[in-house]
């Protein structure tokens, strides 16, 4: 996100929120201590809370649940998935708190869109793209904050038709009913760090690999799916997450 990280404030007003804590679900490299210091400034009267699993803001939530203690839950898309994968979204988004998902990358909530439309629906969760203007991000953060579903306009218009074309390779092999391409534990790992969003270089630091032994799995994944590149393998990843996990 681009911007100045000190002293913003915007019209939305931070004292129209409650006084819960904001927490922050996922990936530290894209809620870094940077976007944490920076929601601090923001929403000072919210506490802000990282927690790297839903486990772990579950056992901080304790018996009254993650979402009965948070005043905004905002996600990245693996979590998602998780929430997705193992039944629990219902479960989690009925407590009344804002739940939305940060992303880096247009071909994840293309794709999420495209798969999980009903239930992002549903469930009033909101899409908030992080790779725009900080003033941008806090806005809609705060439209969020005052029970505003928001969704970017070109992420409604567009991901039917873009996440259609990504995985139209994969159409006769859904209606023959082939096996999915097998891939290794960790190509399976680059597979959901790029289906993430996560650049070469944050994948060889979380996998502890070279970047270019990031390059040479990335390359077999791409083969081995047959696919031409990383965003309709992204593409892949979020039409058979469970394959893959």
């Amino acid at each position: 996100m681009d911007g100045t990280f000190e002293g913003l404030r915007f019209d939305y007003k931070a004292d129209l929120f409650m006084k819960k804590p904001i927490a922050l679900i996922g990936c530290m490299d894209l809620f870094s201590q940077r976007v944490q210091r920076t929601l601090s400034a923001e929403f000072p009267q919210n506490d802000i809370k990282f927690f790297d699993t839903l486990n772990a803001a579950r056992t901080y939530a304790g018996d009254a649940g993650p979402m009965s203690r948070f005043e905004i839950v905002l996600i990245d898309a693996p979590t998602f998935m998780d929430l997705m994968l193992d039944g629990t979204l219902s479960s989690t988004t009925k407590d009344g708190a804002k739940l939305a998902i940060a992303y880096e990358n247009d071909a994840v909530h293309e794709h999420l869109l495209d798969r999980y439309r009903e239930a992002i629906s549903k469930h009033g969760i909101s899409l908030l793209p992080m790779h725009t203007t900080l003033e941008a991000w806090l806005c809609m953060l705060g439209l969020v904050g005052n029970g505003v579903q928001f969704v970017p306009a070109s992420a409604a218009l567009q991901s039917a038709h873009t996440a259609s074309r990504a995985m139209a390779s994969y159409n006769t092999q859904d209606e023959s009913n082939e096996p999915l391409p097998r891939l290794t534990k960790r190509e399976s790992e680059v597979l959901r760090a790029i289906a993430g969003g996560k650049p070469n270089k944050l994948i060889a630091v979380d996998l502890e690999i070279s970047e270019h032994t990031v390059k040479l799995h990335i390359h077999r994944v791409i083969s081995k799916l047959g696919v031409t590149n990383r965003t309709e393998a992204a593409a892949f990843y979020f039409k058979n997450p469970e394959a893959y996990s």
